[in-house]
């Protein structure tokens, strides 16, 4: 057999199929339920009492794991998450599509760097307004306000009762994941850093959130899930097989 023919076929690359104008205005309107719904009308819009998995109804893995993982000071891990999940996460992700474009096209990188945040931000909307969904109509306890004394602020906070799912968490991996499966699909050689900043900061920030005392264990968890799948699979159905696609037939590899 001839070195060429014994060689494995190269990987495929893909395009990214993406509608700019739908897909904008898509995420454009998540991000104002997302936004409103967390902060300009969540007092209105959250539940002012526990409706699921209230505390007299804690599983034993919730309870001794948020144990075990709790800071004394709840503040610092709380700052930590948000930075993690909002700025480090997101800065990585753009950072490195950003590099790895450029490296990939030269000068006519720009095209396909928006197209790349454009699957990015609709992965992180999409599960934004899943979670905000959740969050307001299941109505879970916070582990904090759980355990505070009646008249404690944490008692009374507006976002006291939106413990499930975690939304620092799904954020983190919902951006990391799919800037990582993005690079994965565009063939991008900066793609094993963020697969590892993906798994790192997302595990994290889940982690900051426990010991925060603001989710369970299984609110990290299912978080973690929910934003994985959407990170995977909204890349995924974007994809478009370019010319450079070649396949492996009879141990050949032919251009498709």
């Amino acid at each position: 057999a001839s070195t060429e023919s014994s060689r494995p076929a190269e990987r495929p690359r893909y395009d990214l199929r993406v509608n700019r104008l739908a897909t904008g205005a898509a995420v454009t309107l998540g991000a104002a339920y997302w936004i409103g719904s967390s902060k300009l009308f969540q007092d209105s819009l959250s539940p002012d009492a526990c409706r699921i998995f209230c505390e007299d109804r804690v599983n034993p893995f919730d309870r001794i794991f948020s144990e075990l993982l709790r800071w004394d000071d709840d503040t610092l891990p709380q700052r930590l998450s948000d930075a993690s999940a909002y700025a480090v996460i997101p800065a990585i992700a753009i950072g490195g599509l950003t590099l790895s474009g450029y490296r990939a096209h030269g000068d006519d990188w720009k095209g396909e760097w928006v197209d790349d945040l454009l699957v990015v931000a609709e992965v992180a909307v999409t599960v934004g307004v899943i979670n905000r969904t959740t969050v307001l109509t299941l109505g879970r306890t916070r582990p904090r306000t759980a355990n505070a004394d009646p008249g404690d602020p944490d008692s009374m906070a507006g976002d006291a009762y939106q413990s499930f799912f975690s939304g620092h968490t799904s954020a983190a991996f919902a951006v990391g994941i799919s800037a990582a499966m993005v690079a994965r699909l565009r063939g991008y050689k900066l793609e094993p850093y963020l697969w590892a900043s993906a798994i790192f900061f997302g595990s994290a920030t889940g982690y900051l959130r426990i010991a925060g005392s603001d989710h369970y264990p299984t609110d990290v968890l299912v978080g973690a899930a929910v934003a994985t799948g959407a990170g995977l699979l909204i890349p995924w159905l974007h994809r478009q097989p370019t010319g450079e696609h070649r396949l492996a037939v009879g141990g050949r590899a032919i251009d498709g």
